[in-house]
């Protein structure tokens, strides 16, 4: 099911588990929190939220991002300009209209210097810089070359792209498989 759409990219919700399925957003006063069995369990304070995912959330207050935790304790500090939910282990944050990546305490992993990021699926990313798409992995290796106009999620090992003008496949180590005509 699709979560959001940035620009002509579509990223699709990945799983999230059971039990931060059980978290969901409520609206109050324009400012949002969180109940878990119909009880208020993160009053309605922030600006914004995304949906819990590997037991954290981003939140936005006062025009930065930040994470909380279930009990709504502050787990990652508000210093970023957009933050997005966990995926894989890692987090895409924003900061001076650089995407990059966090771990669960806030370190950069991944240094804030895309100008797009996606989720990690199959332990690669896809990154845009200057004009062109690409591939990270989990350290930041650019393991498949910025020269896509248009990517995708990686899903069974396999990546649906567009390389000069022409439509296809990769596989993860970037092999470009144009579409039957």
């Amino acid at each position: 099911m699709a979560d959001y759409n940035e620009g002509n990219k579509i990223t699709v919700r990945k799983l999230i588990s059971e039990e931060d399925k059980k978290y969901q957003r409520f609206e109050e006063h324009w400012k949002y929190g969180f109940k878990k069995d119909g009880v208020i369990v993160i009053p309605a304070e922030y600006d914004e939220v995304w949906y819990f995912s590997e037991g954290v959330v981003a939140v936005e207050r006062d025009c930065m991002w930040g994470y909380i935790d279930t009990a709504g304790n502050t787990v990652v500090p508000f210093r970023f300009d957009f933050a997005r939910p966990f995926i894989e282990g890692l987090a895409r944050v924003e900061i001076a209209n650089k995407w990059g990546y966090i771990d669960r305490n806030g370190n950069e992993v991944i240094p804030c210097k895309y100008n797009a990021a996606e989720a990690f699926s199959e332990g690669l990313a896809e990154a845009l810089r200057n004009d062109k798409w690409g591939y990270i992995d989990r350290i930041g290796k650019e393991v498949i070359p910025f020269i896509f106009d248009c990517t995708s999620e990686f899903e069974n090992g396999k990546a649906a792209v567009k390389l000069d003008g022409k439509c296809g496949t990769i596989d993860k180590q970037g092999n470009f498989t144009p579409e039957e005509e």
